[in-house]
């Protein structure tokens, strides 16, 4: 027998055992999400049903939504989505009762069988969910209310003219001022 037939004899016969021993390649690819785009919360005491559909090679093992109130900078709390309407689509519904206004930002984690984990989006910028009341016409959160810089001006002579009025110049024996002061202002409001 030649050393060439001898090898391939052996591999011959653990080919059935190495095909049956269920090896399979590793698994470097992190699970693929999809988020739907929320638009707004319509009215208070709602849920929030946050969506993805999540799919990878090897199988999804746990999908997992983070989320906070937008603004806030405390730590975010964590609800785990469910598989519903097949394989790859995943739900979870954010309680009323942890949805304050401006609204809520969230994301989302998904994890293989392989612990290979991908987060969309990135935490440092989440999606955003606000309430419909906070959202502009431009569909961007409205910017709370400013007082224009003109007001605190309109108010500052108002009071400079209202106590240069009252001013009797000192040391008067009660007799009102020579020099009075009227100071008028109309604006409308903002």
């Amino acid at each position: 027998m030649s050393p060439g037939s001898f090898i391939q004899n052996i591999l011959l016969a653990l080919l059935p055992v190495l095909l049956s021993s269920g090896l399979q390649a590793a698994d470097y690819s992190s699970p693929v999400i999809l988020l739907p785009m929320e638009t707004s919360l319509e009215k208070d005491g709602a849920s929030l049903r946050i969506s993805a559909e999540v799919s990878d090679d090897q199988g999804v093992a746990a999908v997992t939504t983070h989320y906070r109130t937008i603004g806030s900078e405390s730590a975010y709390q964590s609800i785990e989505l469910i598989p519903s309407r097949g394989a790859s689509q995943f739900t979870a519904d954010i309680p009323s009762s942890q949805i304050i206004r401006p609204g809520v930002e969230y994301y989302v984690e998904a994890r293989d069988a392989a612990n290979n984990i991908t987060l969309e989006p990135d935490p440092e910028s989440p999606r955003r969910v606000y309430f419909a009341s906070t959202i502009s016409n431009s569909g961007q959160a409205a910017a709370p209310a400013k007082i224009k810089w003109w007001w605190y001006a309109i108010g500052a002579v108002a009071l400079g003219g209202l106590a240069a009025g009252l001013d009797s110049g000192g040391g008067n024996d009660g007799a009102p001022p020579a020099n009075t002061v009227s100071v008028s202002v109309e604006a409308p409001l903002p």
